[in-house]
């Protein structure tokens, strides 16, 4: 039988997860120069929002914590600046949007992880009786890895042929990963396995993101909001196309 979308699990999550990270926020924010600690103070809150949304709701949650975690970020991404906090004090605007929108990335991310975390309590807690799982997580996991294995080996492939480098090829080696990884999974992945390929696709897109923001962009002279949002458009299409094309060779099998 087929679940119901669980609205009490996500209203709550919300608003319990966006009052904890405004708290944290408030505290840390104005007690320190830098962003570091306010920033792990964010990713724990969205952590606590996927905790509350795999124990509020019954059975395998995919749809709640994505919609969860989207709604901490839109209130976290409107209302955090306006607080004009300490740890902020530092950056520039530009900074601020693009390590605000990256945080959110990696708080989605996270928030899966803390729905899985829930769903382990909640079995525990209730003694549920295992139910067949509608993700492959394990395929998710194993196609993400290979998607960033194979996006970084690409970007030093092309940077090495053209003996250049810039945001453009390293965008081209992070699509072409993507489409290795949508493939990977469409292909070994049991069933329809689209969502996976796009949700594996994300996870590499993000940590693709975290890896040139740390490495070679620290100041933020490159890697801007517009860079981002054509990334994740991207990614999501070639992680598609990558799944769509694993699916039907392997039902050609």
């Amino acid at each position: 039988m087929e679940r119901s979308f669980s609205v009490k699990a996500v209203v709550v999550a919300i608003v319990v997860g966006f009052l904890m990270i405004l708290g944290l926020l408030q505290y840390t924010g104005k007690q320190f120069g830098s962003p570091l600690l306010p920033f792990m103070a964010v990713l724990a809150g969205f952590i606590i929002t996927g905790l509350l949304v795999g124990l509020l709701s019954k059975g395998e949650t995919v749809v709640e914590p994505g919609v969860a975690s989207i709604g901490v970020g839109l209130l976290f991404y409107f209302l955090v600046p306006t607080l004009k906090l300490h740890c902020f004090v530092q950056l520039d605007e530009a900074m601020v949007t693009t390590n605000l929108m990256l945080l959110i990335l990696n708080g989605v991310m996270l928030t899966f992880v803390g729905a899985w975390v829930g769903e382990k309590l909640q079995g525990t807690y209730e003694g549920d009786k295992k139910s067949e799982s509608t993700i492959e997580w394990g395929y998710i996991m194993a196609g993400s890895v290979l998607g960033v294995t194979m996006s970084m080996l690409l970007a030093n492939l092309i940077i090495i042929l053209a003996g250049a480098g810039s945001m453009e090829y390293l965008i081209i080696a992070l699509l072409l990963g993507l489409g290795v990884t949508g493939f990977i999974i469409g292909l070994r992945s049991p069933g329809v396995t689209i969502n996976e390929a796009i949700i594996g696709g994300m996870i590499t897109v993000i940590i693709n993101l975290d890896i040139f923001k740390i490495t070679l962009d620290e100041q933020t002279t490159i890697l801007g909001t517009g860079w981002i949002i054509i990334t994740l458009v991207l990614g999501t299409v070639f992680s598609f196309i990558g799944g769509f094309i694993g699916e039907r060779v392997q039902g050609h099998k």
